[in-house]
């Protein structure tokens, strides 16, 4: 449940807000877990340490990914490797080696290496977004063909777990684009592709994918303009 209500708060933020958010509150969070100090039980604080930061991490970069843009994948690529990298390994390091039941330690370095390398792959993969768009896509049908009948739709909207920020049709191609970003200067959203499926999504208006382009299923993809 914890989360769950960490995702929905990511996601409710702002753009940009959001992203700013993950990029300052993980690596603080790591530092006020290696600043404090040791209780006689060192192997469970130390436990304590790894599972905090490395699931705040993981659920972080999770809550990220279901809407993404470009510019901020490099970002969490990069703290990734810079910060929190080395902290969960660290952090995961000073625990593991302290298991000392049988079979434990095997399995508690497995954890670690697990959880220290899940943040890259979920930003290599973007599993979140993959996932989010087969929750949401029948609720995402619906909206665009309200969007090409011409009806007038309030913004912005939940389609659980896809925050619509606005729409657009594209009347050269009959493309909707449902939008998770509005900026004019790069719009960012999915794009059901008139004449689908089997239809090609690369370049699809109103979103073009210059920046960013994931192709899913059935003549949606996921763009970010340029």
């Amino acid at each position: 449940m914890a989360a769950i209500a960490v995702v929905a708060g990511l996601l409710a933020l702002p753009v940009g807000w959001r992203e700013a958010t993950i990029a300052l509150a993980l690596p603080c969070l790591g530092l006020v877990l290696a600043m404090q100090p040791r209780p006689r039980d060192k192997d469970r604080r130390a436990g304590l340490d790894f599972w905090c930061l490395a699931i705040a991490t993981n659920v972080a970069y999770a809550g990220f990914c279901v809407a993404p843009e470009v510019y901020f994948l490099g970002l969490a690529s990069l703290e990734w490797l810079v910060l929190l990298l080395p902290m969960i390994a660290c952090c995961g390091a000073s625990w593991a080696s302290g298991a000392r039941r049988p079979g434990t330690p095997t399995a508690a370095w497995l954890s670690v290496v697990v959880l220290a390398v899940l943040p890259i792959a979920t930003i290599r993969t973007l599993w979140p977004l993959r996932l989010a768009f087969r929750i949401a896509r029948p609720g995402l049908e619906r909206l665009a063909d309200r969007v090409a009948a011409g009806e007038e739709i309030d913004y912005p909207r939940w389609v659980f777990p896809i925050r619509v920020a606005g729409a657009a049709a594209d009347p050269a191609t009959g493309n909707i684009g449902l939008m998770t970003d509005t900026n004019p200067g790069g719009p960012v959203g999915f794009v059901r592709v008139k004449g689908r499926p089997g239809t090609p999504t690369v370049g699809s208006r109103p979103i073009g994918g210059d920046d960013l382009h994931i192709g899913l299923a059935d003549g949606w993809c996921y763009n970010e303009e340029d």
